[in-house]
């Protein structure tokens, strides 16, 4: 079972999506970001759409940078090393490579945090008690 989850900059959930292990973390990505309401102070409908979208190398595809795009939200995600070589490799074909904006790229550890977090809180096993052998 694996758990993606969308924070804040304060380190709050915002969304929280539980996909079975072998599920492509990519495929899930839509899911998180649909998931994300944050309510505003007074009147008004929930902002749904974030200023920035910061991820690790799971994500890199062409399509997700096209849907964050289009909903108009910044993309931090470092492209994956066969990536780079394989545009390297199509010489000026191979295109510019994608923006990346390495010092906004260290506020990802926020969302390091927030699952640690939800780790600490996950129910005990008893076969994982200390002194305890099966």
């Amino acid at each position: 079972m694996k758990i993606q989850v969308g924070v804040d900059g304060a380190d709050r959930l915002l969304s929280v999506v539980v996909t079975s292990g072998q599920r492509n973390d990519g495929a899930v990505l839509r899911e998180v970001i649909d998931d994300v309401r944050v309510p505003r102070v007074g009147d008004g409908r929930p902002r749904a759409n974030p200023n920035a979208v910061l991820t690790d190398r799971a994500y890199p595809t062409k399509a997700t940078r096209e849907y964050l795009r289009a909903r108009g939200t910044r993309t931090v995600i470092p492209e994956k090393i066969n990536q780079v070589t394989a545009r390297k490799k199509k010489d000026s074909v191979g295109g510019r490579p994608p923006g990346f904006d390495a010092e906004v790229y260290k506020g990802r550890d926020i969302v390091e945090r927030a699952v640690s977090k939800i780790k600490q809180w996950r129910w005990c096993r008893p076969w994982s008690l200390p002194g305890r052998h099966l």
